[in-house]
């Protein structure tokens, strides 16, 4: 029986970053993927903050010129028929592509990989897993398997919440500005994030019983786009369902429910939950992560007057007359994106 000192479900950001961090630290690594690695893709904007942007260049030790980043330094955020035009630095690359990175990366490093595969049995007592009928050994097993991990409902008995978010990737629209749109009776927001060769047109909801198809087809009338053939759907999940532990069993990025619940960005927190973790495998983790779940919750808290349509729209049309609506509005957009 061959013995690992880690092995990770889950081949996207999060579980080939830790992969990656645990590779530098010479330990041995085994990522079990249940897709084909040359057909994986995620449902993602693709859409970094700067905060984002400046923990993977940490991550990774590298600069601009060999990933294809995106740079858009304006956002247009529509409410209504108000329009707001704002100066954020945004990233922007096509989801495949970095996963792609991280994944060669940790590769480069000499971690293992077994992908279109997922564990047939996991014995929790003896530490091991049965992949492919190979039974696998290990010192700790890392969840990494996304909204509806598999792992996580073996462990706790139930799925995490989860959002749905629609996109479809668009090649006839503006590729400069990244835009946002909000709806008046609609928990959620629609957006349009530039990249290298389209623009991902896409919308998310913070309430499972929002009529999410009739505000997106909203959406993309608003920009004149008829795309209805190429819409794609996915799970998030809400921010407000955190599970990080389990004895030797840790979980990182969405698995663990790390997302943003005003945003929905979860590349950011795949990241951090994935270095954190590699700092501090079975010692302080879960106190290490206190800051970012004390970020998360304070942004649940705001989530009520984001999507409040009649606070929203008495400040959006207000910020041209109001120095400090504009310098609030300009000051917390910057902090969430």
């Amino acid at each position: 029986m061959e013995k690992y000192d880690v092995i990770i479900i889950g081949a996207g950001i999060a579980g080939a970053t830790f992969g990656y961090l645990m590779r530098i630290k010479n330990k041995k690594v085994l990522i079990i993927e249940k897709e084909k690695i040359a057909n994986k893709e995620k449902l993602c904007g693709g859409l970094l903050s700067q905060k984002s942007y400046n923990l993977f260049k940490t991550i990774f030790n590298i600069d601009n010129d060999n990933i294809p980043f995106k740079n858009s330094r304006k956002c247009v955020i529509h409410n209504g028929n108000t329009t707001l035009n704002l100066d954020i630095n945004t990233f922007s690359i096509y989801r495949k592509d970095i996963d792609s990175y991280v994944l060669e990366e940790y590769l480069k490093k000499g971690g293992q990989l077994i992908d279109n595969s997922q564990y047939e049995e996991l014995d929790l007592e003896k530490n091991t897993l049965k992949v492919n009928s190979i039974e696998y050994k290990f010192d700790y097993l890392i969840g990494a398997d996304g909204a509806l991990s598999r792992l996580r409902k073996a462990i706790t008995g139930k799925n995490a919440n989860k959002n749905f978010a629609l996109e479809i990737a668009y090649d006839k629209t503006p590729k400069e500005l990244l835009e946002i749109y909000f709806f008046d009776n609609f928990k959620g927001y629609g957006w349009i994030i530039p990249n290298q060769e389209n623009a991902m047109i896409g919308i998310g909801n913070v309430n499972q019983e929002t009529k999410i198809k009739e505000s997106f087809n909203l959406l993309l009338k608003q920009i004149d786009i008829d795309a209805s053939k190429n819409i794609k759907g996915a799970f998030l999940p809400t921010g407000d369902d955190i599970y990080l532990n389990y004895k030797n069993v840790f979980f990182i990025g969405d698995s663990a429910g790390l997302i943003s619940p005003i945003t929905g960005e979860g590349i950011y927190y795949a990241l951090i939950s994935a270095k954190i973790l590699s700092e501090n495998l079975d010692k302080n983790y879960l106190s290490k992560m206190n800051k970012v779940i004390r970020e998360l919750k304070s942004e649940l808290f705001l989530k009520k007057y984001v999507y409040n349509d009649k606070l929203r729209n008495y400040l959006f049309s207000r910020y041209n007359n109001s120095f400090f609506i504009k310098k609030a509005i300009n000051h917390f957009i910057k902090k969430i994106i």
